[in-house]
Order: structure tokens, then C-alpha cells, then sequence
């Protein structure tokens, strides 16, 4: 390590573990940047991505530098043409040091608009540069900054500013590795929230993970099926160890240890409604090893008193329907006969079945039965709008 014996590197490994800590968590950049800044004599240190086709700065952490630099920066000098330094660090390759005198020659480089509006009045006339990250699609830079008064970076100076780059190049990867998985993480939640069917994932010893909001109307009745501290049990002793069973296999095969797992069952409800269908399936492609956390089975609940019609505006958008015609699939999908609709929308018999024949056309089918068969068949029934709960939450009830 620069200008330190290994035997006395303390403050080192205090700003490695601030990097890697900052990078892991997202949080503590400010700390970790402060130290950065102390270790090579610098008043301010800047980390920003920028999208060279666009201008955009899609990331931006900053120690000691204002907010009005930092947003003037982001709002006016993203932009290729009128900024010298993201030029020169663009034509840089990664690990690549470079200062302000290697920017432009100084007299032209104090006549540039970055300088004169930017620089100069926040006095960061001396500056160090090194690219993390250099793609066609982003360029993370990082930099470290300070007065003419404090004068050009010395020797020593850079070299440990060039010490800190593979670390800070390491630790912006596994962030945004870590922000990317989060991202398809909370897309693919999403996703599962908004299916009409009742979704449960479970850990190894059956706690939810997830529940969406379809699951959610299933538990909150308490009918068969419940959250006790966390844990999916069923209410009758033995529904509870059948399906206690199906989740360890699911377990087993996870671990490499079954070549079968999951299953189906009927569980039976209290209030005497027809019973739950459940299906068990485990998660094959789920890390054996994990912090005891993670999900290894799914649970697809099937309540037989629940319709799950399909929605009118769907099939307008479809297939082309008028909102009349629409009715009368919706109907018949929920069992109602066309006479018992005819009655409900005060329509003669004759003008329900126009309406049945025009859908039957634009829906390419010839019996009545095909057409129920499709509106039941699909398309995916999504909830619309955004999730009225966290998609978590009923692993706390």
C-alpha cells in the first residue's frame, strides 16, 4: 500500500471497509468519500455516471462538494460538447490517471465555459480523474478535487488516488450488480402481485416470503389456511401435515436429495365451502446454500368459490368487442345463462344472442361452449394498478 509498511496499513483498511461496505449496503458513500478525500489531500471527491450519447447522470455521489456544483454539473455539463473534462475522460481508457493539465493546455483550458461558470467559483481549479467504468452506453468517473490555492496533486498524492481506483471500480460493480438484482427482483414481485391466481412463496420451514394480493384475500379468511408467526399451516391437523410433507420434499429436491418433490392436495375449510386446491412446486433453480431466507417451494391456491372472469376492457381490446357484447362473455364466463342476462340488462333474448353471435365472430368461434372456453383459457388476468399493499406484508401477519 502507498507510503505505508503492512504491518501499520489501519488507515487502509478503514477505507477499503468503508468502500466495500458502502457498496454492499448503499449506504455510507458520504463517509467512505470522506475518507477517500483525506487519504489523497483533496477538499472534495466526486463519483458520477454519465451516458456520453445522452448527457444524462444516472449516478451521482459526491463528499465536499456544494449542491449547487453538483446540480449544475448534472443539469448543464453532461453534455459531450461543452465539457473539456468528460471528453478527456471518455477517450480515456479505465484505470487511465489523468489531471487537469492533462485536460487542455491551461490557457485554453481556463477559457472554457466549465471553467469560467462552474470551476472558478467553487475554487476546484485542481483536479484528478480516473475512469471505473468506461462502456459505449456509460462512463462512471471518479475525481478528486481542490483549490489553486492548495496547488497541483503531488506525487504522492496521486499515487494513492490511483491506489483507491480497483477498489472503487470493484465496489461501483457489485453495486450496481446488487441494484440490478434488486430491480428484476421487485419487477418480478410485481409481476406475481398483479396475477388474478394466488401465488405463495415459502422458505424451507414453510414461512412466507411472498404472498400476493390474490393469496392474500385467501389468508386474511382464515378458512382453511392461515399465517401463524409467519408460517402458511392449514386449520385441519391432517391438511397441515400433508402439506408441511410437500413443502420438506420440495426442500429435499432444492438440496439435491429428492428426485420427486411437491405435489397436489384438497384442503378442507371450516365454514364448509367447497375445499382449496393447492399445488406445490419447488423452486429447483434456488441456491442450496442461503441464509435460511430464501424461498425453495411455490404454492398456487385455487379457491372453487372464487369466478375469475375475464375483464370487459380486456376483451374490447382484444377482440374488438362493443361493451354490450363484452357483458355478455363476462356473463356467460360466470355461468349465467343468456335468458337470466337478457333479465338483468332488461334486453329481449333476441338482442342478447345478436350480441353472442357478433362476439362468437370476432372471437373466430362457433359454439357457445368454444367461446366460454376461451374467456376462461385467458388471456393472464392481471389486477391493474399499482399494489395497494407491500408485497411482503403478509409474511408479518
Amino acid at each position: 500500500m502507498p507510503g505505508r509498511k503492512s504491518g501499520s496499513d489501519t488507515i487502509e483498511c478503514r477505507l477499503l471497509r468503508l468502500i466495500y461496505d458502502a457498496a454492499v449496503s448503499g449506504e455510507g458513500w458520504e463517509e467512505a468519500f470522506a475518507a477517500c478525500a483525506k487519504f489523497c489531500g483533496a477538499r472534495a471527491m466526486w463519483l458520477a455516471g454519465i451516458r456520453p450519447r445522452t448527457g444524462e447522470i444516472p449516478l451521482s455521489v459526491h463528499h465536499g462538494a456544494p449542491a449547487e456544483l453538483t446540480a449544475k454539473m448534472a443539469a448543464s455539463y453532461g453534455d459531450l460538447r461543452r465539457n473539456p473534462i468528460l471528453v478527456a475522460g471518455v477517450h480515456r481508457g479505465e484505470g487511465v490517471l489523468f489531471a487537469t493539465d492533462d485536460v487542455l493546455p491551461r490557457e485554453r483550458f481556463e477559457r472554457t465555459e466549465v471553467y469560467r461558470q462552474v470551476l472558478v467559483p467553487y475554487d476546484v481549479e485542481e483536479m484528478l480523474g480516473v475512469n471505473l467504468i468506461c462502456v459505449k452506453t456509460l462512463y462512471v468517473g471518479f475525481s478528486a478535487v481542490r483549490g489553486r490555492k492548495a496547488g497541483p496533486f503531488t506525487d504522492t498524492e496521486r499515487n494513492r488516488f490511483l491506489w483507491t481506483y480497483p477498489h472503487l471500480r470493484r465496489a461501483v460493480q457489485i453495486r450496481m450488480r446488487l441494484m440490478e438484482a434488486e430491480r428484476h427482483g421487485l419487477a418480478l414481485e410485481e409481476a406475481l402481485e398483479r396475477l388474478a391466481s394466488a401465488v405463495v412463496l415459502v422458505t424451507s420451514e414453510s414461512r412466507v416470503v411472498f404472498a400476493n394480493r390474490s393469496a392474500r384475500r385467501i389468508l386474511d379468511q382464515r378458512d382453511g389456511l392461515m399465517l401463524q408467526t409467519g408460517k402458511l399451516v392449514a386449520s385441519r391437523k391432517s391438511d397441515d401435515a400433508e402439506l408441511q410433507r410437500l413443502v420438506g420434499s420440495s426442500s429435499l429436491a432444492v438440496q439435491g436429495r429428492a428426485t420427486t418433490a411437491g405435489g397436489e392436495m384438497i384442503v378442507t375449510r371450516p365454514s364448509g365451502l367447497r375445499p382449496y386446491a393447492l399445488a406445490v412446486a419447488p423452486l429447483i433453480s434456488n441456491p442450496v446454500v442461503s441464509l435460511g431466507q430464501s424461498p425453495i417451494a411455490a404454492i398456487l391456491l385455487h379457491d372453487p368459490e372464487t369466478t375469475m372472469e375475464p375483464s370487459p376492457r380486456t376483451l374490447q381490446r382484444l377482440y374488438g368487442l362493443t361493451p354490450a357484447e363484452a357483458k355478455v362473455c363476462v356473463a356467460l364466463a360466470h355461468g349465467t345463462s343468456l335468458r337470466r342476462l337478457a333479465e338483468n340488462h332488461r334486453v329481449t333474448l333476441n338482442t342478447a344472442r345478436t350480441h353472442l353471435y357478433r362476439a362468437m365472430e370476432k372471437t373466430g368461434t362457433r359454439r357457445q361452449t368454444d367461446l366460454v372456453r376461451l374467456l376462461l383459457a385467458g388471456p393472464l388476468r392481471l389486477e391493474p394498478g399499482a399494489p395497494a399493499r407491500g408485497v411482503r406484508d403478509a409474511a408479518d401477519g
